[in-house]
């Protein structure tokens, strides 16, 4: 039972680790491309590593489709979604999105 325990914790440990591996270059990445026009709330990322998505405020609907754009130039973004309908207004005068993201496989 003590071995059982050990190898689950080893397992999880090296699961915890393969995640930090991925997710630090992405925040990274991500961080530089955002800018001081959005606000990011959420992500998401599924559990093959390859969708992506980002939940956040915009000062404008110009700055959303402007954060899609700069996504999609990314070398390790394969395609970035924003419908029109994904913008919404919020009550501060921002609006509120959400992009959909595709990232390479490596």
């Amino acid at each position: 039972e003590d071995a059982r325990q050990f190898n689950t914790l080893i397992q999880i440990s090296q699961t915890a680790k393969a995640s930090e591996e991925l997710w630090y270059p992405l925040i990274t990445r991500l961080n530089g491309i955002l800018g001081a026009e959005i606000t990011l709330e959420r992500m998401f990322l599924d559990a093959s590593n390859v969708n992506l998505l980002l939940i956040g405020r915009a000062t404008s609907e110009i700055a959303a489709i402007s954060l899609k754009n700069r996504l999609e130039k990314d070398s390790g973004i394969k395609s970035a979604s924003l419908p029109l309908s994904q913008i919404r207004p919020l009550g501060d005068r921002s609006v509120g999105f959400s992009i959909s993201i595709v990232l390479k496989s490596e």
